[in-house]
């Protein structure tokens, strides 16, 4: 069984820190003991690399993690098999063997030299910062961590507008707590009842639920813009479903809900 990657960070006792030039030093050793001698790549996606974080008005960064246990680590604890299942990991250049050897080295470098993987995901995040003024990051493009909680630290970071995703209802709820400068939106999968639903925008919380078409009332169109930082909290946004789950709407029953 694949380890749980958000409890072994949250349990990680930190080693002291070290500079951005030996933590390169070190991603690039780490990458040639896995075969790759290529240049080490950057952490971040960039504005215009991923066509869902491209149609931000404000530059839109994300982390895009290898999903589930893709990497040998789990990174989607709350995932259910219908959301594995309909991943849109693989959608887009997700589909390139090279993008997805990518995202599962960038998975196992986290789980195993924590240290540095922070030390330049905070360096390209002020680099990104200083480019623009103001940026969107979203760590959790195709994971479910609680960076919260093993990673306070980044979201002192002046100039980022932090967001993402999560199937954890608890941590949803928890969010109202933390620094507004985090935003989380639920995501409503094959178990959700509606009075999930209810509870969760109640409480300001907005949730994502994905349909065959877009609703013409009552919902934010997500397929818009993945801003959901600058919107209305409590919300419910509608994502019209896509690759697998476009192509086979009734294997998806319950995750997806279809309209007439």
């Amino acid at each position: 069984m694949a380890k749980n990657l958000t409890l072994m960070l949250e349990r990680t006792p930190w080693a002291p820190p070290i500079s951005v030039r030996q933590a390169k030093e070190e991603y690039a050793a780490w990458r040639a003991s896995r075969g790759r001698v290529a240049a080490a790549p950057q952490l971040l996606t960039w504005p215009g690399a991923n066509a869902k974080l491209a149609k931000s008005a404000t530059p839109s960064y994300g982390l895009s993690l290898a999903p589930a246990n893709l990497s040998g680590y789990n990174v989607c604890p709350w995932s259910t098999p219908m959301c594995r299942s309909g991943c849109l990991n693989t959608a887009g250049r997700g589909e390139q063997g090279s993008v997805q050897r990518g995202r599962i080295l960038k998975t196992q470098f986290l789980a195993e030299n924590p240290t540095a993987f922070f030390v330049l995901l905070e360096y390209e995040i002020r680099l990104a910062v200083k480019r623009h003024g103001r940026i969107l990051m979203r760590l959790n493009v195709y994971s479910d961590l609680r960076w919260e909680r093993f990673a306070p630290w980044l979201f002192d970071i002046e100039g980022v507008d932090w967001y993402d995703y999560t199937k954890s209802y608890a941590r949803a709820f928890e969010s109202a707590d933390w620094s507004p400068n985090y935003v989380l939106t639920a995501s409503a999968h094959e178990r959700t009842t509606p009075i999930q639903i209810t509870a969760l925008r109640a409480a300001g919380i907005s949730v994502a639920k994905v349909f065959n078409r877009i609703p013409s009332r009552g919902v934010i169109n997500g397929d818009l813009s993945d801003d959901r930082y600058h919107e209305p909290k409590g919300v419910l946004v509608a994502l019209k479903a896509k690759g697998k789950m476009k192509a086979n709407l009734a294997a998806y029953a319950g995750f997806v809900t279809i309209l007439k």
